[in-house]
């Protein structure tokens, strides 16, 4: 086995990501409370307690929500970068938990899994998204951003599998009871990309023939729909053999594994 991991939560309310390379187990973001996080770890049978380190992508309550009460509750190491850690801290008032600090562009390793955090386009203070390595395997985790970017083109390019934000249908959008000025938010160069958006992306990846696993993730419930997304999903894999899932706010993906 190269890595196992599963979406614990993925949506406008509540954002994390387990992954482990058979040794060392991490988090991306924890915005679901420390009581319903550890839930949904146990029922996949890990224990909440032996959760190395969360990665933070950016200071949006939807991911950090449950950051401090986890890492105090179980000793958890946290990682984020400097400005995001800063802006964080002055949201809360200070955080009264320490925070190791990279540097989006600076690939690190948090036992032998290698993190590589990437800028994106979001409307954040220092917005990043991960890449992270087991052995000769990676998986990409690519949510909140506006815009398919050179660097993001790059960054996940080979990935095994991918975790992507397939975040609104235009029409429905559109058509959608949000104010004017969050339709302009969602659908911006600093927002979240459209089932389009990423289908594109998508049939790019599948030309390696490197993608086996495919993630539609952060849908919104008002301006989407999973049946949407899978169709989007699937027409951008086309024949291949890529298996596609949604991952939602309710309850966490299977385990899957990538080896």
């Amino acid at each position: 086995m190269a890595f196992e991991f599963s979406v614990l939560s993925s949506g406008s309310k509540a954002n994390s990501l387990f992954f482990t390379d058979g040794k060392t187990r991490l988090l991306v973001d924890c915005g679901l409370s420390a009581r319903e996080a550890g839930r949904r770890l146990s029922a996949l049978g890990i224990d909440p307690g032996s959760i190395d380190a969360i990665l933070i992508s950016h200071e949006h309550s939807d991911h950090i929500r449950g950051v401090g009460t986890f890492c105090k509750k179980y000793h958890t190491a946290v990682f984020a970068s400097g400005p995001t850690a800063r802006a964080w801290s002055e949201q809360c008032e200070g955080l009264d938990f320490p925070v190791h600090e990279f540097e989006a562009g600076n690939q690190f390793s948090i036992g032998e899994i290698q993190v590589s955090p990437f800028q994106v386009s979001h409307d954040a203070v220092d917005p990043v998204m991960f890449r992270l390595s087991s052995r000769d395997r990676s998986l990409g985790v690519l949510t909140d951003l506006g815009q398919v970017t050179e660097l993001v083109r790059e960054k996940i390019s080979g990935v095994d599998a991918l975790v992507l934000e397939t975040n609104h249908d235009p029409y429905l959008l559109q058509e959608s009871s949000y104010p004017w000025e969050v339709k302009q938010r969602i659908k911006g160069r600093s927002g979240h990309l459209s089932n389009e958006q990423a289908s594109t992306l998508v049939k790019e990846l599948t030309d390696s023939l490197r993608l086996r696993i495919l993630i539609g993730a952060h849908i919104s419930e008002n301006s989407n729909h999973p049946g949407l997304v899978m169709e989007s999903l699937r027409n951008a894999v086309g024949e291949s053999d890529v298996r596609c899932l949604i991952a939602g706010v309710k309850e966490s993906t299977e385990m899957l594994v990538v080896s």
